[in-house]
């Protein structure tokens, strides 16, 4: 199979060489549901054919693979390949290929990452905070009332009452990403001042009593940069590969209704 496409119309020649394939191979990749998977190794390959990487890279990126699998010399990576199907040249490709990856997201999606990242700052902060769950409407009231008070420590209650996994960790949530909470949660995190305990309020089947303990604005960096790229990457390659698998399906139901 020629994956050496360019990069204009490349979802049309991704068709050309699926329908290129004899019948019986393509039915075993997709009704193994490989079908996805092939298109979008096929998609990436074709965006990064032109990237280059530094010998350099190569050697470390090479050299990280080798201690992962405890391949120890020339000997045991020439019978890795063999058992993989595959040649040292295609291996190298593979091993280096987050390095390709990295380097196209810049280059194609880099202008865009800033404006990507203003768009997902609010969901990129990061917050740690308190939590006690509980499904007792008037307990989580008295528990509330006992921490304002003073009387006993937010900690304290966690451990004893509170029904969730945050139960073993005494209602410590460690920093992470403000997206990760639920929506109702994130959205009183997003404004609560750092230290305020909030007064209980429903979240599906729970009564959840909460306190931010730290909110950590996400900044546009190198790194941040990189991730927005990859980000938008993705996206981009996700949308492909739906297209091409819409045209695929358009073409086997036209293959049913026409026999």
């Amino acid at each position: 199979m020629n994956c050496n496409f360019s990069v204009e119309n490349s979802e049309d020649q991704i068709l050309a060489v699926l329908q290129g394939m004899p019948d019986d191979v393509f039915n075993i990749i997709r009704s193994r549901c490989m079908l996805r998977p092939l298109i979008q190794r096929l998609i990436i390959d074709n965006a990064v054919a032109n990237i280059s990487v530094a010998q350099e890279k190569i050697n470390q990126a090479m050299s990280s693979f080798v201690q992962q699998q405890e391949i120890s010399n020339q000997n045991e990576l020439d019978q890795h390949c063999a058992t993989n199907g595959i040649a040292e040249e295609e291996l190298i490709n593979q091993v280096t290929l987050p390095i390709k990856i990295a380097v196209y997201s810049q280059q194609e999606f880099g202008p865009k990452a800033e404006s990507h990242f203003l768009h997902r700052k609010e969901d990129l902060d990061q917050v740690s905070y308190s939590l006690i769950r509980l499904t007792d409407k008037s307990l989580a009231h008295e528990l509330y009332l006992q921490i304002e008070a003073g009387e006993t420590d937010f900690e304290t209650l966690a451990e004893q009452y509170s029904q969730g996994p945050e139960k073993q960790s005494k209602g410590n949530i460690p920093l992470n990403a403000l997206s990760r909470a639920h929506p109702i949660l994130k959205n009183k995190l997003r404004t609560v001042p750092e230290g305020i305990l909030m007064e209980p309020f429903e979240i599906e089947q729970w009564w959840v009593i909460t306190r931010l303990n730290e909110r950590r604005s996400s900044e546009f960096n190198d790194a941040m940069r990189q991730r927005m790229s990859t980000e938008l990457f993705n996206q981009w390659v996700d949308q492909s590969i739906d297209n091409i698998m819409s045209k695929v399906n358009q073409t086997l139901a036209s293959e049913v209704n026409a026999a």
